[in-house]
């Protein structure tokens, strides 16, 4: 909250409309229902993330991917941190967690 780089709105008109178009498609049930079911998801978010709405929208595209039968979904939510997770107070264990659920696949 200190830093005076942060919370600075950066990025160009053709970013945002990528973004905007991005977030469109991922929650588009045609998209989620393309998904291939044996894929391995790994959803992430922080409790305090403004994007995510506090964290509470992530859990709701990990239930539409398991509606549309993808067999592997996980979910982790980050008690307290915010949006970018690997430059938190915890980002070692998110990083750990990560590598965790890597090395699952590999």
């Amino acid at each position: 909250m200190e830093d005076p780089f942060g919370g600075q709105v950066v990025g160009s008109l053709g970013f945002y409309h990528s973004l905007l178009l991005g977030i469109e498609q991922s929650q588009n049930p045609v998209t989620i229902s393309k998904t291939p079911k044996n894929l391995p998801l790994l959803l992430i978010s922080g409790s305090k993330d403004p994007v995510g709405h506090l964290g509470k929208d992530v859990p709701k595209l990990a239930v539409k991917f398991e509606k549309a039968d993808v067999e592997d979904v996980t979910l982790k939510i980050y008690e307290d941190a915010r949006h970018e997770l690997t430059n938190e107070i915890n980002k070692e264990q998110v990083f750990e967690d990560v590598a965790f659920w890597y090395r699952k696949y590999v």
